[in-house]
């Protein structure tokens, strides 16, 4: 067998001890199945997730779509779900179907019970099961995504933007943190979270540069473009006087194609 880890030889299906106790953390993220069955107490389980998120609002927990009104939407955000700033509570529960272990998803309702929402993928059971063993602490994070989404749309017939309410299944991003040492774990967290800062300054800086480049390039080609008329306006100034001073003859031809050429030269 090897370490899921690091993938040193050990004797059994587990971490190897080197990195069970250097590793700081480790998650496991996964969407939750089942989100349009029944739960364990027979309830339909999107009606039960809509029932959750209004009483939460009913008691002041959020706003609906972030509290944003219409226009608010138009102007700075395009698009904003009914439950956008909802945070929610979560739990998991081993049990078995089929006399094979399952993970259960709980989510917390307002009054503090809480309520079978669906299952961890079953292909994750496994591993998850690993890391609960290996590690001492798990940090539950969930994300209630899908529902009533209001976003900004053309309107063909009318030639303006409006705002339409589309309808999506609920459903919930799951992360599990597993760690040890509380300590280190939110040194870690703080660790990745500069890097992350650094990384997005710098594309920040690569996308400032790209934009002063490509306004460069725009001036550039109106430079061209200036230059161009200035040689038309030559060439067709020449073309009258030569045809002024000598109507016909090699000399007028001379002189317009002079000034077709001066024309070439500005505007490349």
């Amino acid at each position: 067998m090897k370490c899921y880890n690091c993938s040193q030889e050990i004797s059994e299906v587990n971490i190897c001890p080197y990195c069970k106790k250097n590793q700081i953390y480790e998650n496991l993220k996964f969407n939750v199945n089942g989100v349009t069955f029944e739960n364990e107490e027979g309830k339909d389980i999107q009606n039960e997730i809509r029932k959750i998120c209004l009483e939460y609002e009913r008691n002041g927990c959020f706003e609906k779509y972030g509290g944003y009104t219409n226009q608010e939407i138009k102007e700075f955000v395009n698009e904003v779900s009914e439950f956008e700033d909802l945070q929610m509570e979560m739990d998991l529960k081993e049990d078995t179907f089929e006399e094979k272990t399952c993970i259960k998803i709980y989510i917390k309702r307002y009054d503090n019970s809480y309520c079978h929402i669906g299952y961890m993928p079953k292909g994750l059971v496994k591993n998850y099961l690993k890391l609960k063993k290996n590690f001492k602490q798990i940090k539950k994070n969930i994300n209630l995504v899908g529902g009533k989404v209001k976003q900004l749309v053309y309107d063909d017939e009318t030639d303006k933007d409006k705002i339409e309410i589309i309808d999506l299944i609920y459903g919930f991003e799951v992360e599990l943190i597993f760690y040890n040492n509380e300590d280190k774990f939110k040194k870690e967290v703080e660790k990745n979270k500069a890097k992350a800062i650094e990384q997005w300054n710098k594309i920040q800086v690569e996308n400032i540069k790209q934009e002063e480049n490509i306004k460069k390039e725009d001036e550039d080609r109106g430079d061209k473009k200036i230059s161009s008329r200035i040689g038309l306006l030559i060439y067709l100034g020449l073309c009258i006087f030569s045809f002024h001073i000598m109507p016909f003859g090699i000399i007028t031809l001379l002189i317009s194609i002079i000034g077709f050429l001066v024309c070439l030269a500005t505007a490349f």
